[in-house]
């Protein structure tokens, strides 16, 4: 367990047990720890759900938060030490030096982070205001502090880059683009797990763990690239093999749309699921077609002249020049999250 901001170990073994106990509760994957304000001001994230911990497992505090103090109190600190007018720092604490004068400095990422697990009200200001407590400790000082897992903020993949979408039964992660998905998925239906079960797989689970009553799967799209060359990329003998074997309605439809060769078939490009259209030069393509519809052609037809809209995937089967054209599959698939999940 380890605080969000420094990185630096969460110490006491008490509150260690709190917040490992809550984090199972949540089924967060990480270990990484912060407050509201933190969120709120330091990664500009909004917060939901958290843990409400003593403020006396903290141990003894040095560092206090300005909104601690009554409004009293914060008049009276303010008139004792006006902020400067320049040389502002992000975060300033009230400090008072050996000689007993007080002043303003920066404050240090430690005293702010420790501070801020204890700020209850919104910062108003760009400038976080912290007081030593050599100066003045509040008269009512915060009882406890509200801590967040990362995953129970907005963007917990800004505050923890070890995050990933990961499989509920397997614990292996996502690809990237599906992950990119489910985070759309996760943000817009706010939840705090990252563990997601396919719908394909539901079967499969074990432990009398099955989908709770009303839930229902989220749609994800993934995307698989494949390279593409047409017919006219590939050499004389590969040509005049898918001449002589293609069926003739199939280089008829060709000479009007593009086709595409995929485990046996011939597909279009929305048959086979592709994101975009093979199109090609409009005024060749006219050309093409009027060269295919007034004179018959042979294996002797130059590459350049065949008019068939032709496409093979490069499954290095065959050779071919020039350069493939990059189109990717859409697969559609439906996954449920962890906390939709119950035994």
């Amino acid at each position: 367990m380890r605080w969000a901001l420094t990185r630096h170990r969460v110490k006491p073994s008490e509150l260690q047990r709190e917040l490992h106990r809550h984090r199972q509760e949540i089924s967060a994957q990480s270990t990484l720890w912060l407050s509201r304000a933190q969120a709120r001001d330091h990664y500009r994230l909004h917060s939901r759900g958290g843990i409400s911990v003593k403020a006396d497992l903290f141990g003894e505090r040095n560092i206090f938060y300005l909104t601690e103090y009554t409004s009293h109190e914060r008049k009276t600190l303010l008139m004792m030490q006006p902020l400067p007018v320049k040389n502002m720092s992000r975060w300033m604490l009230l400090t008072t030096s050996a000689s007993g004068f007080l002043s303003w400095k920066a404050a240090t990422l430690d005293q702010y982070a420790r501070a801020s697990l204890f700020a209850s009200e919104e910062n108003v200001s760009e400038t976080v205001l912290l007081v030593d407590a050599k100066v003045a400790v509040p008269s009512s000082p915060s009882q406890s502090a509200f801590v967040l897992n990362a995953q129970e903020t907005s963007n917990p993949f800004l505050i923890d880059d070890a995050l990933q979408h990961t499989h509920f039964a397997t614990g292996a992660p996502f690809p990237h683009v599906v992950g990119s998905s489910l985070s759309t998925v996760w943000s817009q239906f706010g939840y705090t797990s990252l563990k997601w079960l396919l719908e394909s797989d539901v079967n499969d689970l074990q432990g009398g763990i099955s989908v709770l009553p009303g839930q229902t799967p989220h749609r994800v799209v993934d995307f698989k690239p494949v390279d593409l060359v047409h017919l006219r990329q590939t050499s004389h003998e590969h040509q005049q093999t898918t001449l002589h074997s293609t069926p003739r309605w199939v280089l008829l439809r060709s000479l009007k749309e593009p086709l595409i060769f995929s485990e046996g078939r011939w597909l279009t490009w929305r048959e086979m699921n592709l994101d975009e259209n093979l199109k090609t030069r409009r005024d060749r393509v006219t050309t093409d077609m009027w060269r295919a519809l007034h004179r018959p052609l042979s294996f002797n037809t130059p590459s350049a002249e065949l008019p068939y809209q032709l496409w093979y995937p490069c499954d290095h089967t065959f050779i071919y020049t020039g350069l493939p054209r990059r189109r990717y599959i859409v697969y559609t698939t439906f996954f449920y999250n962890s906390s939709q999940l119950g035994a």
